[in-house]
Order: structure tokens, then sequence, then C-alpha cells
């Protein structure tokens, strides 16, 4: 009996704390653009991230690298982070999630040095984004594909990416 009550109560507390992370990761979402830094001490706030499954490590994952990019932290040095949100949403129907990872992913890789992983980063977040109204992501990632251009010398193609951009 008391076997039995143990787990039945530690099943409520592990369905407590999922639903507490996942009510953190909600806020953090909605706070990430204006409010980057509330974002960051709301991510902060979940305990045990390596615990998280599935979708809520995707979503930490994604959340805590965009987080890093927005407050200037040095946070695209490793890509093993931004990995786990491309793993799990390239295979799920939330394009918008997945070319918001694809797109951070470029980023990590541009700080890497890697043009050519980056450029291919940039055109799988615009496939993922192309039939959403994400116009600030897909703006952005045209002008980071223009930049990309711009540094291999092709003028034409830089410049009708920045033009792209600015449609957006």
């Amino acid at each position: 009996l008391f076997l039995l009550f143990s787990f039945l109560g530690g099943g409520l507390v592990s369905c407590m704390q999922n639903h507490t992370n996942v009510d953190l990761l909600e806020r953090a979402e909605r706070y990430i653009e204006v409010y980057p830094d509330s974002a960051m001490k709301l991510l902060n706030l979940i305990q045990y991230p390596e615990r998280l499954h599935a979708k809520e490590s995707a979503d930490y994952a994604l959340l805590w690298t965009q987080v890093l990019d927005k407050n200037n932290l040095d946070s695209l040095q490793s890509d093993s982070l931004i990995r786990v949100a491309i793993d799990y949403y390239k295979g799920k129907n939330d394009p918008v999630k997945a070319g918001k990872a694809y797109y951070y992913y470029g980023k990590t890789m541009l700080a890497k040095g890697k043009e050519s992983e980056t450029m291919e980063a940039y055109l799988k977040a615009l496939t993922f984004l192309k039939d959403t109204k994400e116009y600030k992501l897909q703006g952005l990632v045209f002008e980071h594909i223009g930049y990309l251009n711009l540094g291999q010398g092709m003028y034409e193609q830089s410049i009708d990416n920045y033009r792209e951009s600015v449609r957006y």
C-alpha cells in the first residue's frame, strides 16, 4: 500500500512539474521578441531541462538559443542545442518553429565560419516559412542570405536578396 501511494504521489508531482514547465515555455515564447531578458529568467526557472521530453525539449532548445542570441550573449558557438530543435521540428507539422530552428542553425554555422552550411540552413528555413505569415523572419533570412552573397562577390544576387528582405 505504501509503494502504491508513493508511486501515485510521484506521478502527481511529475505531472505538476511537467505542467509548470509547459507554462514557463509558453510564457517565455510570448515574451521572447519584446522582453528577451524576461524570457531568459523564465527559462532559468525550469528545473532539470535535460529531463524534458520531445516537444518540450525542442521548444526549450529553440527558445534558449533565441534568448541567448537576442540578449547578445556568446551563444552561437555550439550547434548541439539548436540541433535538438531541428531534429524534432523537421519531421513535425510546425513550419514556423522548423523555420526558426533552421534560421538559428544558420546563424550558428556562420559564427563557425561554415558559409555553405549557413546558406543551406537559410534556404531550408525559407522552404519551411514560405507559406506562413512570419514575414519578419523571412525578411531576416533574405537579409542574411544577401550578406552571404555579398561576401562571395555575387552583387546582383545580394541586391535581389536585400529587395526581398525589404519587401517582407
